[in-house]
């Protein structure tokens, strides 16, 4: 670990600049622990109706197990027609072509409809009567009260056929909204985009949505408001300035949402649903935890929750135990375990609101990483080494300068070159051994160099989360760039220097580090297979390849069931749940490699840390996911090194005992080699422990 003066003063000032994002970050996420439960109120409607129970009886119901919003979906003339509420009467004309007569329940609902059909552009004209109505033409609507009900009541005649007005947007159900107001409930709504969407007609049409109390929107359909081409110019009409903020289902995939997350800059609501077609093939059990993950740990802030159909004869009572299990999941724990929200009105993250400067200082410290990391796999001069990190702490420092791009690179040089840092450091010098420790021995020195990888894994950890300190990345509208080169890239490296003979030697000239790298190689390509490390080395390519080929949001290879229940058993048994690849592959693997390594079993131990240096890069990786909040992957990281760390233990032992070394093989040790050349103190030699 000797490093040049500026290297530690550069890597000083940008992991100072980095704390004070993820203080930033930290006190953010803080801020926001409050999550709504919504549920549909046709839905809870028709459940009222059903159960033969009042409808503000059953939200109570629902509310004292934790129910906070009613999802109103807006009217429609076809929705109404089906209630009754609108009767459409195709009128035939002379020249053969026809215009339509739609009969309305009341006068209400009659100005319901021309404010608005105005609001979304459409021209309009109010008469005092039916009778002041002209001579009608094609391609028109009119719409009169039912006279059963007002026999001398407004009319009004728009200007478009009704075959297309009857899909557009009327408002949200009146009644719907007395009911949320009386719950006292936050009123979530539901609309469609338009054709003809402009700035000024979304506008009227979210106004509206306000006036009737509404404060956050998601909408229908396959199509966000003003898809296509309008997006961001309506982001701005969604912000909490104009009252209502937008509402963006996960894994949605509305055509034109990343458009318009993109303007909003993450000022919305993320929300989490379960379609009645999932809901078909899953337990309720699993229904309750996934929505419990999604808050816990993607910053979900509206559970969109919809009703058991199938929940038997007292179908209220099921499905209040529903909800109350959803909250209970959510708010299991405390707040220093990732739980202990509480249940309310969802609202956006707040802005992070951090001076660019910092992200320029983080960039130097990037800088001087990468270049430590180089220093270790190639030989350099004083002189070369002073150059190479100063010129790249001058590249990152000024690309995280640029844009979010910029940062995203810096983050994604950071996350290659700490890990390895991590594990080359640790790494022995590849000569002939001289020496073998005790069992003991050789599992207490493992387990110290584990923690002491990760520690020197952990500035790589706060300059990343440090860089993607912003409320785009919070709420997964901007993700960390480049997730399978930062796995991959580390772990080739690693191997290569094992290939080529080891890292780079202090004072070593370049030539005789090329004479020794291509002898390396030479020697271990021309190696013979034996058939214990042809074996071992398979499984470890295996191992990185799937490893790999599941990394990334869009994995090719999915989890399998039995997977799946182990999580689920993981979850209820631990705080959060540690990733698989540190704790059962990577960290039991490294301390695998080290353990054997002292122990003698040399030809085991390397392809073994080549699969362990897999801990250190997903632990850095594990903070990569920066919509997952700062404590909860704190606790899998810890609880990923815990584990890992005592799996491999026991996987050492179980396999000295069972194959133990033979007294012959066993050589007195006088003095041993350390990873950076020099000699360590001499100690009495031990045989192994039975």
């Amino acid at each position: 670990m000797r490093r040049s003066p500026i290297t530690w003063l550069l890597l000083t000032v940008g992991l100072l600049a980095a704390l004070i994002a993820v203080h930033r970050r930290f006190h953010v996420e803080m801020a926001n622990r409050r999550v709504a439960l919504g549920v549909e109120y046709a839905e809870v409607d028709q459940l009222a109706r059903f159960a033969n129970v009042p409808l503000a009886s059953v939200l109570q119901d629902f509310k004292r197990q934790g129910l906070s919003a009613l999802i109103l979906t807006e009217d429609t003339p076809m929705l109404l027609e089906t209630t009754g509420a609108i009767r459409p009467i195709y009128e035939p004309l002379p020249d053969g072509h026809s215009y339509t007569l739609a009969v309305v329940r009341s006068e209400d609902l009659l100005t319901r409809i021309g404010a608005a059909l105005r609001a979304r552009g459409i021209t309009v004209n109010d008469y005092p009567s039916p009778e002041s109505f002209p001579e009608p033409h094609a391609g028109i609507t009119r719409f009169i009260v039912d006279p059963q009900v007002a026999r001398h009541s407004v009319a009004l005649e728009a200007n478009l056929d009704y075959a297309h007005l009857r899909t557009l947007g009327i408002g949200l159900p009146p009644l719907g909204v007395a009911a949320a107001k009386q719950a006292g409930l936050q009123i979530v709504a539901r609309i469609a985009n338009f054709p003809g969407v402009s700035t000024a007609t979304a506008a009227a049409v979210l106004q509206s949505l306000v006036a009737q109390g509404a404060s956050v929107v998601i909408f229908n359909g396959d199509e966000v408001l003003g898809y296509r081409g309008q997006e961001k110019a309506i982001a701005p009409l969604l912000r909490p300035a104009h009252g209502i903020v937008y509402g963006d289902i996960e894994f949605g995939k509305q055509k034109g949402v990343a458009d318009l997350t993109q303007a909003l800059k993450g000022d919305y609501v993320r929300v989490h649903s379960i379609l009645p077609a999932e809901m078909g093939q899953m337990t309720d059990s699993a229904m309750v935890e996934r929505f419990g993950l999604a808050v816990r740990e993607r910053n979900i802030r509206l559970c969109y929750i919809h009703l058991l159909t199938d929940a038997g004869s007292n179908a209220v009572a099921q499905n209040a135990l529903y909800i109350k299990r959803i909250a209970r999941r959510i708010e299991h724990g405390g707040v220093w375990t990732g739980g202990g929200f509480v249940f309310g009105p969802a609202h956006p993250f707040q802005r992070l609101e951090l001076p660019v400067g910092l992200f320029a200082l983080m960039g130097l410290a990037v800088g001087a990483g990468v270049a430590w990391m180089l220093a270790l796999i190639v030989p350099l001069s004083k002189r070369q080494d002073l150059a190479l990190t100063v010129g790249l702490a001058v590249v990152f420092g000024l690309l995280a300068l640029v844009h979010v791009k910029g940062r995203q690179l810096t983050a994604l040089a950071a996350g290659i070159a700490f890990p390895a840092i991590a594990c080359l450091t640790f790494l022995p010098n590849l000569e002939p051994a001289t020496s073998i420790y005790s069992n003991r021995d050789s599992l207490r020195r493992a387990i110290r160099t584990l923690l002491q990888a990760s520690l020197l894994t952990l500035p790589g950890i706060l300059l990343v989360v440090g860089l993607l300190a912003s409320r785009i990345f919070l709420t997964k509208t901007d993700q960390f760039l480049g997730i399978k080169a930062q796995h991959a890239i580390p772990i080739l490296l690693i191997a290569l220097v094992l290939l080529q003979g080891g890292k780079a030697r202090i004072g070593e000239s370049w030539s005789v580090w090329k004479e020794r790298a291509l002898t390396g190689l030479r020697r271990n390509l021309n190696e013979p297979a034996r058939y214990s490390i042809l074996l071992l080395s398979i499984v470890a390519l295996a191992v990185l390849a799937i490893m790999l080929v599941r990394t990334g949001n869009d994995a090719a290879v999915g989890v399998s069931p039995l997977e799946l229940k182990f999580r689920a058993l993981l979850d209820h048994l631990l705080p959060v749940r540690p990733r698989t690849k540190e704790f059962l592959i990577g960290h039991p693997a490294f301390v695998l490699a080290f353990a054997w390594w002292w122990r003698g079993r040399r030809r085991l131990a390397l392809p073994t840390f080549v699969v362990g240096s897999i801990g250190q890069v997903s632990l850095l990786n594990t903070f990569c996911h920066i919509h997952t909040p700062l404590i909860v992957s704190a606790w899998r990281g810890g609880l990923g090194i815990l584990l890992g760390g005592l799996i491999g233990a026991a996987i050492f032992l179980v396999v000295e005992a069972l194959f133990p070394l033979k007294p012959s093989e066993l050589v007195k040790r006088s003095e041993t080699v350390t990873s950076d050349g020099r000699p360590a103190e001499p100690t009495k030699a031990s045989l192994p422990v039975s």
